[in-house]
């Protein structure tokens, strides 16, 4: 929600509301992706150090399809959101607002 303003701006300059589309999911996918690595380097950290040989926590494939689910729900809901906000509003709307 706090990019709405740049694609405005990019609307404005000529890129349309598809293609604003794309950069904002282009974003959500890299910092997903991102995240993503960090947790399995920090998890394979945890094995290396055996921090975990005293605990029950697991990483199974419960876990797994759960957190794939999450991601995919995280992606879907940073497309809509900015979907409806674009078709409420004009693009000097969204410049103008102070959010």
């Amino acid at each position: 929600k706090r990019n709405i303003k740049s694609y405005a701006l990019y609307y404005m300059c000529g890129s349309s509301w598809k293609k604003c589309l794309i950069i904002n999911f282009v974003n959500s996918l890299l910092v997903t992706l991102l995240g993503i690595v960090i947790t399995i380097i920090g998890l394979n950290l945890v094995k290396v150090f055996g921090l975990l040989k005293n605990t029950v926590i697991t990483f199974g494939s419960w876990q797994m399809v759960f957190c794939i689910t999450l991601i995919l729900f995280n992606l879907l809901v940073s497309l809509i959101m900015p979907i409806r906000i674009m078709k409420k509003n004009t693009p000097k709307e969204i410049i103008a607002t102070n959010e």
